[in-house]
């Protein structure tokens, strides 16, 4: 499926990065026309193994945001924490305070573990970030799980060698973030340390200069004035977001 997205870019696009769309932007005034864009979050391990291949083989840039606690092995992404607590549990039901009430789900097959962890991934995202870490490790400790202190192979992600073999093949490697939270939703002096020090350790790592950076998420209200302010403290000349904004800067 990636393969035939691919080819269908090509051909009816130019794909450039996100480092050379805004930087035609700022010669241009105006967004490069007939262009597109490849933008890939969070920096899981299958970018390097499944996703990047089938970009070198095109020759196509592409542009990957990555979690920087993530690539150093010191967190897990909190929807595979759920969903790793789900696929190994052995309740077959559970109840669990939602937003104030208590809720029953049953756990018995497949798709009602897919629609608990629809169900917990929606209650999270509206909660703060301190907030939603507590109740994940309730989720964990409710379903008798107790996660390993790295991500199992399936949810790994890249290594810092990886990023910079990619890097050399034509990636962009851009920002987002240190640990991943929703960025208006955490106290506002922790902003400059998520997003600009996510810049920092990237730079460190890789020794080249980051360009681009992607707000976790992308949900109605995940960023403000400040959280976009911090990424323009930062230094980055460019940052995306998942859905439409009320305006553009």
């Amino acid at each position: 499926a990636f393969a035939w997205q691919l080819d269908t870019l090509m051909r009816d696009f130019e794909v450039i990065s996100l480092k050379e769309c805004v930087a035609r932007f700022h010669r241009a005034g105006r967004w490069p026309r007939g262009s597109a864009v490849l933008t890939i979050d969070d920096g899981y391990r299958d970018m390097y193994e499944v996703a990047w291949p089938e970009l070198v083989k095109r020759n196509v840039p592409a542009t990957l945001f990555v979690t920087t606690e993530f690539v150093d092995g010191k967190l897990w992404l909190w929807p595979d924490r759920l969903q790793y607590a789900l696929d190994r549990t052995v309740c077959v039901d559970c109840i669990i305070q939602l937003a104030g009430e208590a809720v029953s789900l049953s756990l018995n097959t497949e798709q009602a573990r897919s629609r608990a962890w629809q169900m917990f991934s929606d209650h999270c995202i509206a909660l703060p970030d301190n907030e939603r870490l507590s109740f994940i490790r309730q989720v964990e400790l409710l379903l008798g799980g107790e996660p390993p202190s790295a991500p199992p192979a399936e949810y790994a992600a890249v290594t810092w060698e990886q990023l910079r073999e990619m890097r050399a093949g034509n990636i962009e490697i851009g920002g987002h973030t240190l640990t991943h939270p929703i960025l208006s939703k955490i106290d506002v002096a922790l902003l400059d340390k998520e997003i600009g020090g996510c810049r920092q350790r990237i730079e460190e790592r890789l020794s080249a200069e980051v360009h681009s950076f992607c707000y976790p998420n992308s949900g109605p209200g995940d960023i403000n004035e400040a959280v976009i302010a911090a990424v323009s403290r930062a230094g980055y000349s460019g940052a995306v977001f998942g859905t439409n904004l009320a305006r553009w800067d």
